[in-house]
């Protein structure tokens, strides 16, 4: 342990006296002949600590061994195999009680059939008139009622193949550097997430693979050249694909990608493009490379935008991408964490990519907030909206001569548009090439929450886009009317609800902003919404008046697997109990306003006309604001009544209405 000074005399490190002296080979320092002996001792006892230490480990690890149901993850599990058969219960006792109900009302059918061949032996046989072909008629149907009795028929026993019970698997990390297996490629696709981008004012839908830095964005190549399409740019570029090296790499789909994809195409953007995906026929291109590809293209446009006049000649065929196939190879990946949590957030646009070329990303935006004026449907009629005083306003007439509201129905909310208002309407209407349809000058506006709430039944309402609103409609407005929902409270949260199937849903980001630490516990129960019930949601929010309104990558969870969390529900109201509640509200206020109309024609100082003025003013709810009421009558101008052989312009066509405009 120590040897002794060449020169024999160094400084103690206890003591400080100089004295003949040891240097410790271990920690370098020097001790006298006194204090040598206490430091070894010292030695001794940490020596016994680790011992100490070691025998506490070894205990534990044979505890482990004995014990191997205290593992950390295994109360997860537990919880997980406690879930999985509450759900096989559930699902067997339903089968059941199905079953038992079937049986009962078969048993009840063979019992009627026997009694009346009862009746027809008994007649034969009182009578004495049967022969052989009534023996065999009578034998063949007690053989067919003894064969129904044990094999009932339509009835049998359907697997459904998609799974109701979440898969658990054991993720176990080497901690060396390697790369992921193939299972994990298309992990968030499994998860069913996705994001929106947009190029040139086209929205995208992106999917997601591992790549060095987190998550790489990938587009699927029939589709985003569709997309792609219907840009006037895009067309122009297009002439100089050929010229492009090198080209864009594409890569095979995986089985939950496909279904990922189909998902996007059929219930988000109502499988407009008509696509149907296979492995055989379709690709994933990487959306940093299309954009790449995109940037090499427009230098090569401006180049030559200088000798000669561009032009474009596709004779209406698609443009392709050119791609060289290629299989996917996974990056190597860091050493510090080979599991790590999915987060989707979009990435920092790259430096090489013009500012001509900038993408505009959507991904994170848990609402889309709609502002200013635009489109607008409601029920079966689209029309221009204008914004004043952030409330939407429409022209009256239109919803009058489309039947939406009867003439003179809520007189008493409307306003006298401006001329700016009138220049503005008629604006977006020309721009939207709506031939024959004109507001006149002078036209009245009614506020849209208005017509949400003043009218007897429920209102669909739809925000369409500005540049092609006909392409958003819903002609099946109807089927989301007919669903049931409302709204609930999660703490001070306003949060909507759509019921479907027997289950009741609510917006996953809207708990995620609430409670972000249940993220990974409620992530794996989310689903994707359909189409109508996102436009359910939507439409209750209209309601409530909301600005901001769910985007189009929503996810859903119902509301049984928040019971398993200490969140709490309360303040439970339909869409239909709100309506009427806010109805009769905005009805005693139109009372309101009449009467102070007419008290003030008589008497417009009396006591009682400032008493109605302080109880409007009392009674003033932000939900059901009067922008700029008007206390008189005002003759409704421009509107005709459209006659049965007159094609009416803003209605859009469905089932019951086969003739078709020049919208569409």
């Amino acid at each position: 342990m120590a040897q002794a000074m060449t020169n024999g005399r160094a400084t103690c490190s206890i003591c400080g006296k100089e004295r003949i002296a040891y240097k410790c080979g271990g920690c370098s320092q020097d001790f006298c002949f006194s204090h040598l002996g206490e430091h070894r001792q010292t030695l001794s006892q940490q020596f016994d600590e680790i011992e100490t230490d070691r025998d506490q480990f070894h205990q534990a690890l044979v505890q482990q061994k004995e014990t191997p149901k205290r593992f950390p993850l295994m109360e997860q599990i537990d919880k997980w195999e406690e879930i999985s058969i509450k759900k096989i219960k559930q699902t067997a006792e339903e089968c059941r009680q199905k079953l038992i109900e079937y049986k009962n009302k078969h048993l009840f059918e063979i019992e009627n059939k026997l009694s009346q061949l009862t009746e027809q032996l008994k007649q034969s046989h009182q009578e004495n008139d049967f022969n052989e072909i009534d023996l065999d008629r009578f034998k063949t149907k007690l053989a067919k009622l003894a064969k129904e009795l044990n094999q009932p028929p339509n009835s049998m026993i359907q697997q459904d193949s998609t799974s109701f019970i979440n898969k658990l698997s054991i993720v176990v990390s080497s901690g060396k550097r390697m790369h992921q297996s193939s299972d994990s490629i298309d992990a968030s696709s499994r998860l069913k997430q996705f994001a929106w981008e947009q190029w040139d004012n086209q929205v995208i839908a992106v999917i997601f693979r591992p790549g060095c830095n987190g998550l790489d964005r990938y587009v699927l190549k029939r589709y985003v050249e569709q997309v792609l399409f219907q840009s006037e740019r895009w067309k122009h570029l297009s002439s100089y694909f050929s010229s492009i090296s090198p080209v864009v790499r594409a890569y095979s789909l995986t089985s939950n990608e496909i279904e990922l994809m189909r998902r996007i195409l059929d219930y988000h953007l109502n499988d407009q493009f008509r696509l149907r995906i296979t492995q055989a026929n379709d690709q994933l291109i990487e959306y940093e490379d299309l954009l790449d590809f995109i940037s090499r293209v427009q230098e090569l446009y401006n180049k030559n935008s200088n000798s000669y006049h561009h032009s474009h000649s596709i004779n209406g065929k698609i443009p392709s991408i050119p791609i060289i196939h290629s299989l996917y190879i996974l990056p190597s990946l860091t050493t510090k964490s080979m599991i790590t949590p999915v987060v989707i957030q979009s990435k920092t646009q790259s430096n090489k990519i013009q500012e001509s070329t900038t993408t505009t990303t959507i991904t994170n935006n848990n609402y889309a907030k709609i502002d200013s004026n635009g489109w607008i449907q409601i029920n079966n009629v689209y029309l221009p909206f204008i914004v004043k005083n952030h409330q939407r306003y429409v022209p009256y007439q239109v919803l009058v001569s489309c039947k939406i509201l009867e003439v003179d129905e809520l007189r008493t909310t409307l306003i006298h548009a401006t001329t700016t208002d009138i220049t503005l309407i008629n604006t977006m209407i020309r721009e939207c090439k709506i031939n024959n349809e004109q507001i006149p000058a002078n036209a009245l506006l009614i506020n849209v929450y208005h017509v949400l709430i003043g009218t007897k039944n429920l209102i669909y309402i739809k925000i369409l886009p500005k540049d092609n609103p006909t392409l958003k409609i819903n002609r099946q407005y109807k089927n989301v009317l007919s669903l049931h929902g409302g709204s609930l409270y999660i703490k001070n949260y306003l949060i909507p609800f759509v019921c479907s199937s027997h289950h009741s849903y609510i917006p996953l980001n809207t708990i995620l902003n609430i409670y972000p630490n249940l993220q990974i516990k409620l992530k794996n129960f989310a689903r994707v919404p359909h189409t109508y019930e996102l436009d359910y949601l939507q439409l209750v929010q209209m309601y409530y008046n909301e600005e901001n309104l769910l985007s189009l990558d929503t996810l859903l969870i119902d509301m049984k697997d928040l019971y398993q969390t200490d969140i709490v529900l309360s303040n439970t109201m339909t869409l239909i109990e709100y309506h009427a509640k806010e109805k009769t509200k905005f009805e005693q206020k139109l009372i309101l306003i009449n009467n102070l109309s007419l008290k003030k024609r008589k008497n417009p100082e009396s006591s009682e006309n400032k008493q109605i003025k302080q109880k409007l003013k009392t009674s003033h709810q932000p939900t059901s604001t009067f922008v700029r009421p008007l206390t008189g009558n005002y003759p409704i101008q421009s509107i005709k009544s459209t006659s049965s052989n007159q094609q009416n312009n803003w209605i859009s066509t469905n089932d019951q209405h086969p003739e078709r405009t020049h919208w569409q």
